[in-house]
Order: structure tokens, then C-alpha cells, then sequence
């Protein structure tokens, strides 16, 4: 099975936790700039868009430290 993550803009607040515990599991820092995934403000709408870069893995843990389900999996 492959996995795929979700975002859904509408839930999304931009606080970054998502981005924190990414470059925290992996690099055991804190780093905006050291995360699979990237979270920016869309300048147009005002609402939050997501990247997922290449060195992401899918694994998850942004999914679940998301506090307002904006990242869900889909198992593909």
C-alpha cells in the first residue's frame, strides 16, 4: 500500500507543529527550514498551502501531531 497525506486548507491555522515534529524526528531539532514538509500562507486566498518535499516518506508523524486534522493519510 502506498500512503498519501491530505491537507485540507480549510482546517489549517499555520501554527507549524506540523513542521516542528518533522525536523524534530528526524533531526532531533527543532527547524522550520529542516522539515519534509512545508507549510506557507497563500498570498492570493490568505489560507495555508502544503509541500511535501521529496525526502518525505509519507510515515506520518506531521499527520498526528496536527492539532486541527488540516494532514490526514489515505492509504492508496
Amino acid at each position: 500500500m502506498v500512503r498519501n497525506i491530505l491537507f485540507s486548507e480549510e482546517k489549517c491555522s499555520g501554527c507549524c507543529t506540523c513542521m516542528l515534529t518533522c525536523s524534530f524526528t528526524y533531526h532531533k531539532v527543532f527547524s522550520l527550514d529542516m522539515s519534509r514538509v512545508k507549510i506557507s500562507r497563500d498570498e492570493k486566498n490568505g489560507r495555508f498551502k502544503a509541500f511535501f518535499t521529496s525526502e518525505c516518506t509519507r510515515c506520518g508523524v506531521c499527520v498526528k501531531s496536527c492539532f486541527f486534522n488540516a494532514l490526514k493519510i489515505e492509504e492508496v
